[in-house]
C-alpha cells in the first residue's frame, strides 16, 4: 500500500471518528471539549473524509502495461513495462 493511500485511509477513518463521537458520543461517554462546536466538528470531519478519499483514489497505481516478447514472429511471453 501506498503511503497516499495509508494517510487517507487514516483520515478517513478519523473523519468518520469525529462524526460518531459528536452524534453518539454521550451514549458511549466520550465527548469533545467545550469550546469546540458541533458546526465546527461536522465541518473538520466532512474535510477530513474528503481529503482522505481523495488521497486514497491519488495514491493507487498506475496500471502496468504488459509488452510482448517476440521470438521471430511468434509471441514467447510478457514483461511489464
Amino acid at each position: 500500500m501506498s503511503t497516499k493511500r495509508g494517510i487517507g485511509y487514516l483520515l478517513m477513518i478519523v473523519g468518520v471518528a469525529l462524526l460518531i463521537v459528536q452524534n453518539f458520543g454521550s451514549k458511549i461517554n466520550i465527548s469533545l471539549p467545550e469550546s469546540i462546536s458541533k458546526t465546527a466538528v461536522l465541518i473538520i470531519s466532512a474535510i477530513a473524509i474528503i481529503i482522505g478519499f481523495w488521497l486514497t483514489l491519488k495514491g493507487k497505481p498506475n496500471s502496468i502495461e504488459e509488452v510482448p516478447i517476440y521470438s521471430g514472429e511468434k509471441i514467447i511471453g510478457y514483461r511489464r513495462h
